[in-house]
């Protein structure tokens, strides 16, 4: 993988979800990286009626995520995957400063979803912050 520090190429597609990939294989991540990745932007985009990422923000990230947790019932490992491939794509890709993008970034935009909301969350977002939590209610 190459490193963060050397400056990206400019991307040369002008869809989205190709400049995703573009990126993903300039990176040289692996094809199921490439395949998860370009699923859950796949997926922010049309829970946000196809509006162009460009134009969303952190605020709409949180309520993908949210909604993944709470509504979808998705599994903790399922949610920081989504979480991976936003980050990756607001930040490599879109090249936007998401707040939680830098620094703990884990921890904060966890702890934004946990809210009390579900008990995996909270033991999601203890984990990610070094922290033991129960799981029960």
């Amino acid at each position: 993988m190459k490193t963060a520090t050397a400056p990206l190429p400019p991307l040369r597609s002008v869809k989205v979800l190709d400049q995703l990939r573009e990126r993903i294989r300039y990176l040289h991540y692996s094809l199921p990286t490439e395949q998860a990745y370009v699923h859950w932007v796949r997926a922010f985009i049309r829970f946000h009626g196809v509006r162009h990422p460009a134009t969303l923000g952190s605020s709409e990230v949180e309520a993908f995520l949210s909604w993944l947790a709470n509504e979808r019932k998705v599994s903790v490992s399922t949610h920081r995957q989504a979480l991976a491939a936003l980050l990756f794509f607001y930040g490599k890709v879109l090249c936007t400063d998401l707040p939680w993008l830098s620094g703990d970034r884990k921890t904060s935009a966890v702890a934004a979803l946990a809210g009390g909301a579900d008990p995996r969350m909270k033991w999601f977002a203890s984990s990610v912050s070094g922290r033991r939590a129960s799981l029960s209610p």
